[in-house]
């Protein structure tokens, strides 16, 4: 006997919890959003990196510290272009107009001389024409005459023309030494790292000695008074953000808060290695303290209706039917759904029992 009661009190038990859960559509305000992950990031957040490869001879900041446009960061050495910055400084030296005086004046003494000579020679040969003019003298002593005036104009032209090129190779010598030397220079100064922006220095990746290379970031750096939220959204999200939607963030440091943003940009390539697209936002509600490169999730808001017919999701039998607690079907229509409900625009009218569908 008290088997049997046993049996029958358990089979009571099993049918109350065996009882489907009876719904009623709600009407509540719904929320349609986007999800996404992301990291805080600093305005102006950038990698401190080299133009070039070389040793770094002197770190010049450490983390904490502010600087400005323009300011050394990294002073990197190589003795090549030192090398190359010492030839071209002799160069300039050689090629100055002032260090090639001597060469000039000599050209120019030597036009002074032929200038005369060629005087000389231009007074005895109209001696001589004037006399053979008077049946005085031979034609051959005028044609020796004339010849040796030829002779004394073609060098002298000939002189002339060679100073003219010689200052004008030495300027462009001077010309083309400094502007290698500026080369040089520029060069050089490729191996002080400078800051980019106005702001702080967040960490400091490389010590005195190490190689300094174009791939290597040596530092990082950002503004630590302004930050911004940097999300990746799924390519088949994309298309519902746009700029000026809200956000709202959650983040491990700030446990149970939530804090409000908005979208400024979306940018537009895809990342073909994640299949994501980098969405940027401010906050327009922050945490008190912030720092680079913490962890966040948020929801991009794409959508809201107040005060809707709303069911739970998992009672939608492809998002068009729902099961009646008399056994019967009810088509419906869908509108907004965020993760747990869903709007129900059309087919019902509140007063429904809608149970899960098995």
């Amino acid at each position: 006997m008290r088997g049997s009661i046993f049996v029958f009190s358990l089979l009571i038990w099993w049918g109350c919890h065996n009882k489907p859960e009876i719904i009623t559509p709600m009407r509540r305000d719904i929320t349609e959003s986007v999800y996404a992950s992301g990291t805080v990031k600093s305005e102006g957040q950038y990698q401190v990196m080299s133009m070039v490869t070389g040793r770094i001879a002197e770190v010049l900041v450490k983390p904490g510290d502010s600087v400005t446009i323009g300011q050394i960061l990294f002073r990197l050495e190589s003795d090549l272009a030192d090398a190359n910055a010492s030839v071209a400084q002799l160069n300039v030296e050689n090629a100055l107009l002032s260090t090639n005086y001597q060469k000039i004046q000599d050209a120019r003494n030597q036009i002074d001389q032929l200038r005369r000579k060629y005087q000389l020679d231009s007074v005895q040969y109209q001696r001589q024409a004037n006399l053979w003019s008077q049946n005085i003298g031979t034609k051959a002593e005028l044609d020796m005459k004339e010849l040796q005036l030829g002779q004394s104009r073609t060098a002298l032209e000939s002189a002339m023309l060679q100073l003219k090129d010689l200052e004008k190779q030495l300027k462009y010598n001077q010309s083309l030494a400094t502007r290698n030397l500026n080369v040089s220079r520029i060069n050089q100064s490729e191996y002080l790292v400078r800051s980019k922006i106005n702001g702080v220095i967040f960490s400091v990746l490389k010590e005195k000695g190490d190689l300094a290379t174009p791939q290597l970031p040596l530092a990082i750096a950002g503004d630590a008074s302004r930050y911004i939220i940097e999300l990746s959204v799924d390519e088949n999200d994309i298309v519902k953000v746009k700029k000026d939607q809200e956000v709202f963030v959650k983040m491990d440091s700030y446990k149970d808060q939530v804090f409000q943003g908005r979208v400024t940009s979306v940018d537009p390539i895809m990342d073909e290695r994640t299949r994501t697209f980098t969405v940027k936002a401010v906050f327009t509600q922050a945490p008190p303290v912030l720092y680079p490169n913490l962890s966040l999730e948020a929801n991009i808001i794409i959508n809201q209706k107040k005060d809707v017919w709303t069911l739970p999701r998992y009672v939608l039998e492809g998002d068009s039917v729902i099961h009646l607690a008399d056994g019967t079907k009810l088509r419906v229509k869908t509108g907004l759904k965020d993760y747990s409900i869903a709007e129900i625009t059309e087919g019902v009218a509140g007063t429904e029992k809608v149970i899960a569908p098995k």
